[in-house]
Parts: structure tokens; C-alpha cells; sequence
């Protein structure tokens, strides 16, 4: 481990027992470090880096189907490609994938803040693109779940209003943390 993360305290793992006492939730593998907290498992949703590398980023919603025993591969299903073709499975690198915040979850939720660019699902599309955040979304108490983000994203203008961005609205759950070394068209 890293120096810092050592001199922490450890949680206890008593209360992460689940009811029956005898088997861990999912919490009792809390550890402090971002990507461990986000541990991807089989199943859940991620956004996937399908593009070559060296060429701009292309980002696709996906969902993962296994996870190599020693983690260096994941392997997702392209949640857009027809059923069954085998150009929609990639086999990807744990930095190629990042899991998708779940809408309910108040507790550990990432928010990003107004003015910071982020990976976003586009509306009505399964493809990710750079925005920047206009406004982060409000905890909604009746549903007990993040309201949308309000996101402009690059290159889409205003057609009635040139030189302006459309304001768009994204779930939650749909805007993820813009990759350190995201390389635009």
C-alpha cells in the first residue's frame, strides 16, 4: 500500500455484517482508495473506451460481463450493438472502464462541481461525450434519488441562438469523472 492510506484507520468489519451475521456485504470491502470504493463487478453498467489507442476517445454504455479473476480484463457487451454480434464484446483494461453512479446512493455520491467538465451520455444516444457541467443535480427526498445534471456539451450549439450551447438534461447516473488523458477529436 501507499504510505498515506497505511496510517489510516481501518473500519471494523463487524458492521458491514449483513442480517444473518455470517456473510460480509459488498461494504465490508471499503477501502480508501476512489477505485476500490467502485470495484466494477459482473453486470453493472459502465461507460467502456472502445477507441483505438493514440485515437480520440470514443465512449460507449455497456455492460460488463465477467471480470478476469486477477482484474487486469474486463469484458463488456456494448449495451446499443444488436443481440449476439460479436463486435459489440470488447476486452478492455481496468482504465478503459468506469462504473456508473447509482441514483440512490446519497451517501458516497461524486458530485461534479459547476463549470468542471465530465463524460456524459448524450440524450437519447448510448455514446459519452465531454461536457461541462451548467448545474449539478439537487437530492430528490420523494423519489430517494439524484435529480439530472444540467450539462452543455462540446460542439452542440444553440441553433436559435449561435454561439451558445444547449443546456441539456443527463442523469445521474450518466455523467462520470472525464478521463486525465481524454483526447478530443
Amino acid at each position: 500500500g501507499d504510505r498515506a492510506t497505511d496510517q489510516l484507520p481501518r473500519p471494523s468489519l463487524s458492521c458491514y455484517l449483513s442480517r444473518d451475521n455470517r456473510t460480509p456485504t459488498a461494504a465490508a470491502a471499503v477501502t480508501y482508495t476512489a477505485r476500490e470504493e467502485f470495484q466494477i463487478k459482473q453486470g453493472d453498467q459502465v461507460a467502456a473506451k472502445t477507441s483505438r489507442t493514440g485515437a480520440p476517445d470514443e465512449w460507449i454504455l455497456a455492460r460488463v460481463m465477467n471480470v478476469s479473476d486477477d482484474s487486469s480484463t474486463t469484458t463488456i457487451l456494448d449495451e446499443h450493438a444488436d443481440a449476439g454480434g460479436s463486435s459489440s464484446i470488447h476486452h478492455l483494461s481496468p482504465r478503459q472502464v468506469i462504473r456508473l453512479p447509482k441514483p440512490k446512493e446519497k451517501k458516497n455520491a461524486k458530485l461534479f462541481q459547476e463549470g468542471s467538465f465530465v463524460l456524459a451520455m448524450f440524450p437519447e444516444t448510448t455514446m459519452l461525450y465531454r461536457a461541462v457541467v451548467v448545474q449539478t443535480p439537487r437530492w430528490q427526498g420523494k423519489n430517494g434519488s439524484w435529480g439530472p445534471y444540467s450539462l452543455a456539451f462540446d460542439d452542440d450549439e444553440d441553433p436559435n441562438n449561435p454561439g451558445y450551447s444547449i443546456n441539456r438534461q443527463v442523469a445521474f447516473q450518466h455523467v462520470v469523472p472525464l478521463p486525465r488523458d481524454f483526447k478530443l477529436p
